[in-house]
């Protein structure tokens, strides 16, 4: 059987492959094992970076957030703010970025407030950018 790190080390694969469809079996298999943990979620979310697949990596965390016993972190948030700035959702990213610190406490550092500059940045949101600039 297939340990927690051969699931970690295959999502790097799909990685590689730009494969979101193989990467989500994958998960949910280790899901029904009981052995998903955060890394291996933060891993497929590097997956659908690599495939600008937002939409399968939001529905994935909307699912995370409802059965899993973990909480998505700044590598999470870093991620899916990496994927809006792909596909040019700067709404959606302003909205993980105010879920991210409400929700989850967790305040933005300089990594998390650059991705969702550069959101705002290939949106054209200037002023948005600046602000962002002055809140740091």
């Amino acid at each position: 059987p297939l340990k927690n790190i051969h699931y970690t080390v295959l999502l790097g694969a799909c990685r590689d492959l730009k494969d979101a469809k193989q990467a989500e079996t994958l998960l949910y298999e280790m899901g029904d094992r009981k052995e998903a943990n955060i890394i291996n979620y933060n891993a497929f979310f590097a997956v659908c970076a690599a495939a600008g697949d937002l939409k399968t990596a939001m529905r994935v965390f909307e699912e995370m957030k409802l059965g899993a016993k973990f909480r998505p972190d700044n590598v999470t948030f870093s991620t899916l703010l990496h994927i809006c700035k792909q596909v040019g959702d700067w709404e959606r990213a302003d909205a993980l970025f105010k879920e991210m610190q409400d929700k989850y406490k967790i305040l933005p550092d300089t990594i998390l407030y650059g991705a969702l500059i550069a959101v705002m940045q290939r949106a054209k949101h200037w002023e948005m950018a600046l602000a962002l600039l002055d809140e740091m």
